[in-house]
């Protein structure tokens, strides 16, 4: 499970992939900053494929990226037996892009997990 780091400029076109094995084959998704599922605005698709000697092979494909697809993605591949995950942060130049947060709920003296 394996992408590299990315710098890229505004309009790249982007591909990020994720390849597990595992049996049962594993379902892959993706998240930005901890947050799933990753974007679905025009342009950003997941592509998932099982390949021919049992891999499961997803694609997060940018057609055009801007700044706010900037940040820390991870794959993450999972089946009833175990989990893994990978991350690296893709960067794109432009001006500085500051995702809002979500709300969160929680009682005094909880612990919150993302």
């Amino acid at each position: 499970m394996t992408f590299p780091e990315k710098i890229v400029r505004p309009g790249s076109y982007v591909s990020l992939v994720c390849v597990a094995s595992g049996n049962p084959a594993p379902e892959i998704k993706w998240f930005l900053d901890g947050i799933w599922p990753v974007s679905t605005r025009p342009g950003t698709l997941v592509s998932t494929y099982l390949s021919s000697n049992g891999d499961v092979i997803s694609y997060l494909n940018f057609t055009s990226v801007d700044a706010s697809d900037s940040g820390l993605y991870h794959c993450e591949a999972l089946n009833e037996a175990a989990s893994v995950r990978h991350a690296k942060r893709l960067n794109v130049f432009g001006q500085l892009f500051i995702r809002p947060l979500n709300n969160l709920t929680a009682l005094a003296d909880s612990k919150i997990h993302r």
